[in-house]
């Protein structure tokens, strides 16, 4: 009987690990999930302060997307994520998000061009966005 409940438990453990395409699917719900968040975020902004703060915010969420991804790679060398095409639902909302996002970022970026504070929360996610935060 313990032998049985073990190899059950066994099962499940190995069972419960996600596919690779499922990982990939997941990170770029959360990619979308982010953009989403942030873009309602940025239209509430009422200052280049608020506006800095919404922008380190979304550095931190994509510096942890962008290590998942690495690590995703690195779980599964082989796997290729051919350009979206495999997964045309998600790539699809992925377009409107980032496309949404910028459409609420570009008025922010124009209100408050030569704001410190933008332009050092800019520098944040580009490092974000490259891996190196």
């Amino acid at each position: 009987m313990a032998f049985i409940l073990a190899a059950v438990f066994v099962s499940a453990i190995g069972c419960s690990k996600k596919s690779p395409e499922a990982q990939a699917v997941d990170l770029m719900n959360k990619t979308v999930s982010v953009f989403d968040d942030t873009t309602v975020k940025m239209k509430a902004v009422k200052d280049d302060k608020e506006a800095a703060a919404v922008l380190t915010g979304f550095a931190v969420e994509m510096s942890k997307l962008t290590a998942e991804a690495k690590q995703l790679e690195k779980d599964f060398p082989d796997f290729k994520e051919k350009s979206g095409k495999e997964y045309p639902e998600i790539q699809k909302k992925m377009e409107e998000s980032i496309k949404n996002f910028s459409a609420a970022m570009i008025p922010v970026m124009v209100k408050y061009n030569g704001s410190k504070e933008i332009a050092k929360a800019m520098e944040t996610v580009t490092q974000a966005m490259k891996g190196e935060k």
